[in-house]
C-alpha cells in the first residue's frame, strides 16, 4: 500500500479475495490511464511547439517574397530550413507521417 492510500481491508473487513482483485485491476487502470494522459501531454506540446515553428516558417516565407536582398534571402531559406527541419523531427518523434 502506497503513502496517501486508504488502507481498504480496515475500512471493508468483509472484502473477499475477488473484490481485492478487482480494486487491484482498477489501480492498474488508473496507473495506465495516468501514463497514457502524460504520453498525450508530452505529444500535445510538441504539437503545439511544431505549430509556433510552421507560423515563424511562413512568416518568413512571406517576408522574402518582399526582399529583394539576395543575401538576406538566402538567410531566411536557411532559417526556413532550419524550422522545417525541427517540425520534421517533431513529427517523426509523434509518429505523424506526411504524405
Amino acid at each position: 500500500m502506497s503513502e496517501g492510500e486508504p488502507d481498504y481491508e480496515s475500512l471493508f473487513p468483509e472484502l473477499n479475495e475477488q473484490t481485492k482483485a478487482v480494486l487491484e485491476v482498477v489501480k492498474a487502470l488508473g496507473t495506465a490511464y495516468d501514463y497514457r494522459h502524460q504520453i498525450l501531454t508530452r505529444d500535445i506540446k510538441r504539437l503545439n511547439y511544431a505549430l509556433g515553428r510552421s507560423t515563424n516558417m511562413l512568416m518568413l516565407a512571406l517576408a522574402m517574397k518582399s526582399t529583394t536582398d539576395p543575401e538576406r534571402r538566402a538567410e531566411m531559406m536557411k532559417e526556413i530550413d532550419a524550422h522545417l527541419d525541427a517540425v520534421q523531427e517533431i513529427q517523426s518523434k509523434i509518429g505523424f507521417v506526411s504524405e
